[in-house]
This record gives structure tokens, C-alpha cells and sequence, in this order.
């Protein structure tokens, strides 16, 4: 009677879900009939390997996780979050052990999830052939780079509000759950319990929330943060407004984009100019329009019209449509080749890489980034500036425009 007080209908379209999907370790919406379930299978298999092929060593999006740092500012000060970077400098594996032996939910999440252990289980009683094995081995460690990136983050966060709270005089039981919420809520978590309902739909609306929990986990900080700002009295509010806009905001969007652009080969124009512009305050419209579900794409696209890079301006409802159209172009590209128009060697490339890797469910697309910009050297559509450069070209896949 109370919540149904506060808000009518809470129980049954959020209390009740959420309960369910803490439960029962799912972050999807089956259908009941036969039919459903099939297409549910093919969109989650879908969903699964076009995020390997965008995240598997991808140097770019690991070297990003390190801006949860300046995320965390908003729950954790400043001075405690660079005391416990040193301690885990220091001693990175008696920190992570230190924090795994205070909190189990770090323990957990940290190391195998409910969800991955469950997954372990149907291993063992289908018995994978060794291809299974080996895509399987693909699979977990193709997000090596951003996990060790994130871990890092996260176990920073952690030690530094669980410091602050015992500095503070809180008990140990508080202090625990503290560092854990502050963890969840600035950088995030994939568990069922954390995402929220708009994420965990049925296998095909979650095609249309890819890589959406970040920016849903920010707008649901600032939204809190900015409720609790409306409350204080006098110079408090605006200071703590600039704090939260400074370090919490602007710093991650703009480091974010320079670290992106820096990796592409896209940080300086043609004449050695920064690209200050685009640092500064695309970055940050980006983010805000991220946070938007759904229509966050077409808005980074009426924005990448400002630049000259013809490669970015295309709408996409989602990455997996992108995987399947690089795929769906594979017997297109061979037709023209016979026809004797053949697309970019780097294209067709690309585009069969990515198809295998969808097909098989492996990261195939990986390889296609040092070996397209290889051919973009050969070919002469690129120069590398000296080897530092070509190392990054070969990184990225990108040579510089």
C-alpha cells in the first residue's frame, strides 16, 4: 500500500521484474513459443559476436575505461581515490585479494559471475566439441584488454571510498557497502540485479541497447547527483555543480574522445592543428546524447556531419545491423571483382573478416585492422608519419586522414 502510495503500478512494471530477474540470473526477456525462443537464440548469438568483433583487443575502448577515474569523483574524494592508486600500484595483487577477502559482491565480481558459472555447468553436461573450446576461450578473453583496464578502475574505486568511510568513522559492515554502491553506480555492472528494465528486453530490443550501460549509468548518476545539488543552501550548491560538471563530466568525455581520436590517427587535421573543436565540445554533446536511448545514434550522426570524415555520418540503429551489412556486402564485393570493378582491397578485406568472425563466433574482424591498413600503406592511401604512427595505424586500422 505504501509503494502503491508513492506510485501507482511500481510493483508490477518494476519491483516484481526486478525481483525476477535477480532470481532467476537473466538479463533478457524469453518468449514462450517455439518460434520466439528460436528468434531469441539467433538475435542473442547475433548481439554476442558482434561485441566480439568491436571489443576484441580493441586498444581504444581499454585505454577509455581508465576515464571511470574521473567518473568515481562524484561519489569519492579526490584525495582518497589517489591514495588507494598508489597502494594498488604498489601492490596491485594484495589490493585485489584485500578487497575480494572484504567484499564478496567485489569477490564476485572480480572474479566468475553466477552467470558465467551457470554457463560453466551447461559446458560440462553438452561436452563442446574443441571448436566450442576454442570459441568459447575467444569469447572470454577477447574483452581481456577492457576488463584489466576496468578491473583496475573498479578495485581504485573501491579502496579509495572504503578508506574514506573508515576515515569517516563508519563501521566496517557500512563501509563495505559504501565502496560497493560507489563502484556500481560510477562505473557500472552487467549483473541482473544492476541493469535496468530497458535493458533487459527481449533478445531483439537489447540489439538496440548495445554498449548503452555506460551512458544510462551516467545519466542515472547525474540525475541523482543533481537531485541532492537542488537541496544545499547558499555556495554549496553551485561549487558542488562544477565539481560534479568538471570531473565527472567533462574530463571523461573529453579524454575519452581524445584518447579515440588519438588512437585513430584523427587528433590533428591535415595541417598539425589540434582538433580542439571536436575534443571539446563534441565530445561532450556525444555523451549527452548517448545517454538518450535509441535515438543517441542518430544524433552522434547529425553531429559527425560537422566534420570531413565521410566514414562516420551513416545512421545505425545498431552495431550488429553494421556487422551484418559488412557481411551481407561479402558476395556483392566478389561479384564486382569479377565484373572487374573490385571495391578497396582493404574493404573486401574487411568485410570477409567480419563475416567469418560472425559466422563462427570468433574474433575474426580483429585481424582485419593491422591487414586493411597494411594494404592502405602499400596502396598509397596512407603514410605513416614514423614507426610510432605505423604501430598505431596497425592498432587502430586506421591510417591518418
Amino acid at each position: 500500500a505504501a509503494m502503491n502510495g508513492l506510485n501507482p503500478g511500481i510493483l508490477g512494471s518494476t519491483l516484481i521484474p526486478w525481483l525476477q530477474r535477480s532470481a532467476s540470473q537473466q538479463i533478457s526477456t524469453p518468449s514462450t513459443d517455439r518460434t520466439g525462443r528460436i528468434m531469441d537464440s539467433i538475435f542473442t548469438g547475433l548481439r554476442a559476436r558482434t561485441g566480439l568483433q568491436i571489443m576484441a583487443l580493441n586498444v581504444s575502448v581499454a585505454l577509455q575505461q581508465l576515464t571511470g577515474g574521473f567518473v568515481a569523483m562524484a561519489k569519492v574524494p579526490k584525495k582518497h581515490l589517489a591514495s588507494a592508486m598508489v597502494a594498488y600500484t604498489k601492490a596491485p595483487n594484495q589490493t585485489a585479494e584485500f578487497i575480494a577477502g572484504k567484499s564478496k559482491w567485489m569477490d564476485t565480481h572480480i572474479g566468475e559471475s553466477i552467470f558465467e558459472i551457470r554457463k560453466r555447468i551447461d559446458d560440462m553436461i553438452i561436452n563442446p566439441t574443441k571448436y566450442d573450446k576454442a570459441k568459447e576461450w575467444a569469447a572470454k578473453n577477447g574483452y581481456v584488454l577492457a576488463s584489466v583496464m576496468q578491473g583496475t578502475v573498479n578495485n581504485v574505486v573501491w579502496l579509495g571510498s572504503y578508506n574514506r568511510s573508515i576515515e569517516e568513522g563508519l563501521d566496517e559492515t557500512a563501509a563495505v557497502k559504501r565502496a560497493d554502491s560507489d563502484v556500481r553506480q560510477t562505473q557500472g555492472t552487467f549483473n541482473p540485479e544492476d541493469l535496468s528494465k530497458l535493458e533487459t528486453g527481449s533478445p531483439l530490443s537489447r540489439a538496440f541497447t548495445m554498449f548503452y550501460n555506460y551512458f544510462n549509468m551516467l545519466g542515472n548518476l547525474y540525475a541523482t547527483e543533481l537531485t541532492k545539488i537542488r537541496k544545499m543552501t547558499g555556495f554549496a550548491g553551485p561549487a558542488r555543480l562544477f565539481h560534479l560538471y568538471f570531473f565527472a563530466f567533462l574530463m571523461p568525455a573529453v579524454v575519452a574522445k581524445a584518447i579515440s581520436m588519438g588512437v585513430g590517427g584523427d587528433l590533428f587535421d591535415e595541417d598539425g592543428d589540434f582538433e580542439w573543436l571536436e575534443v571539446f565540445f563534441l565530445s561532450q554533446l556525444e555523451v549527452l546524447t548517448a545517454m538518450v536511448p535509441y535515438v543517441g545514434n542518430v544524433g552522434r550522426s547529425a553531429m559527425n556531419r560537422f566534420n570531413d570524415k565521410f566514414y562516420d555520418d551513416r545512421i545505425s540503429a545498431s552495431p550488429m545491423f553494421s556487422m551484418l551489412e559488412a557481411t551481407a556486402s561479402v558476395p556483392a564485393d566478389f561479384v564486382k571483382i569479377a565484373q572487374g570493378d573490385p571495391p578497396s582491397s582493404k574493404k573486401v578485406t574487411k568485410d570477409v573478416l567480419t563475416a567469418v568472425g560472425m559466422a563462427t563466433g570468433t574474433p575474426a574482424a580483429v585481424i582485419a585492422r593491422p591487414i586493411g591498413y597494411i594494404m592502405d600503406v602499400e596502396e598509397g592511401r596512407t603514410k605513416p608519419k614514423n614507426p610510432a604512427d605505423y604501430v598505431r595505424g596497425l592498432v587502430s586500422g586506421r591510417g591518418q586522414q
